[in-house]
């Protein structure tokens, strides 16, 4: 297994010569989330200024009480918070539900002399209660797409047909991106991320603005102030900011240089009115206080220790005592009230239970943390003892390093995480640096060894430690057709050099965006173990097989140019047999079944050249190691066990379960269930899938059993990938390259001893 280097430079010294505190080093007292990291003025805020905005992380102690709302919702429904009350609902009524008494009422949409088959998709509540929506009708002609007003009996006011507008502007009949606002003098705005149509207050015309900014920035909302005034956000994806400014008749989108920004602290996921100057901000990680008037942003809870899956958030808004109303999307909809309480207050409550925090340490992007957040939303909505928070130790590091040095700073000081999520946990177990998993899983009540696969829990095993077990995992290998690379997994780098000469006409491996130096990494994961001898800490490169290796890589491109407009598909290329193989990434079962039509079902998984084994590697999600320190251990195996059996109710998968009972679940639903998509290609080719079939979830199940997991030392492969890029420019002979390759590796290694 490949290791990472930098993990036994800049961790272990420090985890080992201290013993560290509980849950994370750190007392936090019951049931509370720290709100930041250090304070800067005099009331305990943090403030971070960049352009116009200053974001104010909250310094004081404060915790989430969260309940659940009984309320049955149907999936995307239509959502408002209006005086206490939330209206959802969607087609030809709305619903609402009193936060005061707990009632529930439906107001009826009328309109008159309406198409025979009407809903409504989107809507709007202004100050009087008046509902203004999207509306799509069908008729003879097509779908046909409406502005509607009604008045607070369900009466319609005006029918706006903007269906040609919208064709001609390229726009569909809906959009789940469009957003909508409804400003003081009744006037509708509707906008997407470059372009904004506005009705009057009457509904008899419209104007349209073109929406001045850079395409790096997306729509995020619009929402109304007390007062009546709109405002709207967009955010930067590449550039990571956000503009928010009041939106007028005549407004003028900004983007680029008049963007201000907070470096990544809020991408706007929604916005509503809050109090008589400010706006509730919520995106995935949290809700936020806007401050017209100062502009700040004031942080007020993170989603996962407000208990609510933060990643499904589609709705939040705030009543007037201060409670947020979250409302979440899945199978069936679910609706929290969640109040943000100080420690002071939470003392005074008598339903608030004493918890301890468990802290996970991390130093992944917060994209990969998504499913692991929800996971820990529900836990610590469910447990009356242990509260789960996420400690990211990059911060603002910009490199590996930095980061690995402050969490080696918290070591040295007797802080630290009570679980790891960082990967790499062979050097720990070495060690004594975390607990042996094997032990948790013998006095577990609900899981067991064999409640996973055997080849599984085998790359997690150093001399008998179970380090960590993964969540999730995804698998990425090479197939071709049985016909060509025969029925069995694996071959070696010369099966596929000899594949090649027999073929001489064919492309015998094609990515259609990785050149010769990215593939070269992924070869390098399988063949790379060959040529190193970590326990020794010795390598030689100085072998054929090496040499077979750069030579094999020269027929592949070093850029690829851009695809034409006529390029056909991998699936067609592969179909036709222009090229032999490629590489595949499975996420769920149905995965393959575009594959194996192109192929007449004669597929195979012949995997990743490899001196032995089937050249398959799985790519883990969510897998945690116990820091052996920690005096939360009960805590953290707790939320271990509750995060392999998170089961998020979702058929969409973004990996298969490692937890056999949870895997076999998803794939008896992927067999049943008859919702599928169709799937097109710019050259044309179309497919349709369909329910997995017994074969394809058996080929599923024999990649799963013989998949690898391999780590990349990541600064020993740039050094092999520099030099060989100096090969494959023909400015070194193989000869040398191969020397310096040596050489460089070599001391790499000692360095790491």
């Amino acid at each position: 297994m490949w290791k990472y280097g930098k993990v036994t430079a800049f961790l272990l010294a420090g985890m080992l010569c201290l013993s560290l505190g509980a849950c994370g080093g750190e007392e936090t007292g019951p049931g509370y989330a720290v709100g930041g990291s250090s304070a800067n003025t005099e009331n305990g805020e943090k403030q971070v200024s960049d352009g116009q905005i200053t974001f104010v992380e909250k310094e004081e102690e404060f915790l989430c009480f969260t309940e659940e709302v009984a309320i049955t919702l149907d999936s995307y429904p239509v959502v408002s918070v209006w005086k206490d009350c939330l209206y959802y609902g969607d087609g030809q009524a709305l619903n609402s539900y009193s936060f005061v008494d707990g009632s529930l009422s439906t107001r009826e949409l009328k309109w008159a002399n309406a198409p025979a088959k009407w809903k409504l998709y989107q809507s709007e509540l202004d100050s009087d209660g008046n509902v203004y929506g999207i509306v799509t009708a069908k008729e003879t002609t097509g779908t046909l797409t409406y502005v509607c007003k009604f008045d607070v009996n369900g009466e319609a006011i005006y029918a706006y047909n903007l269906t040609d507008d919208l064709e001609q502007n390229d726009r569909s009949s809906w959009s789940s991106n469009w957003r909508t606002g409804v400003d003081a003098e009744g006037r509708f705005y509707l906008a997407d991320d470059d372009l904004m149509w506005i009705i009057n207050a009457e509904g008899t015309q419209k104007d349209s603005v073109s929406i001045d900014k850079t395409s790096d920035f997306t729509i995020g909302d619009i929402a109304r102030t007390a007062d009546g005034r709109l405002h709207i956000t967009y955010n930067g994806g590449i550039s990571k900011k956000c503009y928010i400014g009041e939106l007028t008749p005549d407004f003028e989108g900004k983007g680029g240089e008049d963007a201000v920004s907070y470096q990544e602290k809020v991408m706007v996921n929604g916005m509503e009115t809050m109090g008589e100057s400010g706006l509730l901000v919520y995106d995935r990680n949290g809700a936020y206080q806007y401050d017209l008037a100062e502009q700040t942003f004031t942080q007020m809870f993170s989603w996962e220790n407000a208990g609510v899956e933060g990643d499904r958030i589609i709705y939040a808004g705030i009543l007037t005592d201060g409670r947020v109303v979250a409302v979440t999307y899945g199978n069936s909809s679910h609706v929290y009230l969640v109040e943000s309480l100080t420690k002071a207050q939470a003392e005074k409550k008598d339903y608030i239970a004493n918890k301890t925090d468990i802290v996970i340490g991390t130093l992944s992007d917060d994209l990969f943390l998504k499913d692991l957040k929800n996971a820990m939303a529900s836990f610590n909505r469910n447990s009356d003892k242990y509260n789960v928070i996420i400690e990211d130790y990059r911060g603002d590091a910009v490199d590996a390093e930095a980061a690995y040095n402050r969490l080696n700073s918290e070591l040295v000081s007797g802080k630290g995480p009570d679980l790891l999520e960082f990967g790499n946990f062979e050097d720990f177990a070495r060690n004594g640096a975390v607990e042996n998993l094997y032990d948790y899983l013998e006095k577990s009540e609900s899981l067991s060894k064999e409640d996973f696969f055997a080849n599984l829990l085998a790359e997690y095993d150093e001399n008998g430690i179970l380090t960590a077990i993964p969540r999730e995992i995804q698998l990425s290998t090479i197939i071709g057709s049985s016909k060509v690379v025969g029925e069995e997994m694996g071959w070696t780098l010369d099966d596929m050099i000899a594949l090649g000469e027999q073929y001489p006409d064919k492309q015998v491996y094609y990515e259609n965006t990785l050149t010769k130096r990215g593939i070269l990494i992924y070869f390098i994961r399988f063949y790379g173990e060959q040529f190193l001898d970590w326990e020794n800490g010795t390598c030689n490169f100085d072998t054929e097989d090496f040499r077979k290796l750069l030579k094999f890589m020269e027929q592949f491109p070093d850029e690829y140019p851009p695809p034409g407009e006529n390029e056909p598909s991998i699936y067609t290329k592969l179909g036709s047999g222009e090229i032999l193989t490629t590489r595949v990434s499975f996420v769920d079962f149905r995965r393959i079944q575009p594959y194996e039509e192109v192929l007449g079902g004669d597929l195979t998984f012949i995997g990743f050249p490899a001196p032995e084994g089937a050249g398959c590697w799985l790519s883990d999600y969510d897998a945690l190691a116990i820091n052996s320190n920690s005096k939360c251990k009960e805590g953290a195996w707790e939320f271990i066990e509750f995060l392999l059996q998170y089961d998020n109710g979702e058929i969409a998968m973004s990996g298969f379960p490692s937890y056999k009972p949870l895997y076999e679940k998803c794939l008896q639903e992927s067999m049943t269930d008859s919702r599928s998509s169709m799937m097109h290609t710019n050259d044309g080719w179309s497919f349709q899938y369909h329910t997995t079939t017994q074969e394809e979830a058996d080929k599923i199940l024999a990649l799963i059993e013989n998949a690898q997991y391999t780590m990349l030392d990541v600064d020993m492969v740039n050094i092999i990938i520099e030099e060989a890029d100096v090969y494959f420019a023909g400015q070194k002979d193989m000869d040398t390259v191969i020397g310096i390759v040596q050489n460089r590796v070599q001391n790499y290694m000692s360095e790491q001893k």
